[in-house]
């Protein structure tokens, strides 16, 4: 079947659910009930959901770790393109603790600073990825960088045909920016 969806994920996670057997204590020690961790990360698990859903969908990300890469590949697996992070860096680790009445409590980190060169690599796998896709998919947060290197992803703004080659992904960068993020520090 022909890749219906290709999603891009600028700063994946090993996403951690620590399950809690009564309410978090502030400055105290708990024991978990349960731990799960799985590859995420917006696109990536918009991958997953479609997968799920029967169609074919690929997950595309500038780099990502061991860890990661052996936790995308469990059912359900999701076709991914990326490279390999640099031996000693790792994806962001982003930690859900939720208690028994459902009520969650989530810590994400930043994730790695993204390159120039390994955004150059990400917009050429994307480009290439999207060739015969019907759609993509970019979202999530941006990893610390990407501004910097010229990178722009804009979740939540559809288009009806994917790029197709890198001269129409700069094209498509160029459309008005997203609208701005809450300042760094906001509280909740």
């Amino acid at each position: 079947m022909d890749t219906e969806v290709v999603t891009f994920t600028a700063n994946p996670s090993l996403d951690r659910t620590i399950e809690l057997s009564g309410p978090l204590c502030i400055g105290a020690v708990q024991r978990a009930a349960a731990v799960t961790e799985q590859a995420g990360g917006k696109g990536l698990n918009v991958a997953r959901v479609l997968m799920g859903a029967g169609r074919a969908a690929v997950a595309v990300a500038p780099e990502v770790d061991a860890s990661f890469r052996r936790l995308a590949a469990l059912a359900p697996a999701v076709p991914l393109v990326a490279d390999d992070l640099p031996t000693g860096r790792r994806v962001r680790i982003n930690t859900a603790i939720t208690e028994p009445d459902g009520t969650t409590t989530k810590v994400n980190e930043s994730g790695p600073a993204l390159t120039t060169a390994a955004a150059a690599r990400a917009e050429e796998s994307l480009a290439g990825a999207v060739a015969g896709a019907r759609w993509a998919v970019l979202s999530g947060s941006l990893p610390p960088g990407p501004r910097r290197t010229g990178m722009r992803t804009c979740p939540g703004r559809p288009r009806p045909r994917a790029p197709s080659s890198p001269s129409t992904l700069r094209e498509h960068r160029s459309r008005p920016s997203c609208p701005p993020s809450p300042p760094r520090g906001s509280t909740c």
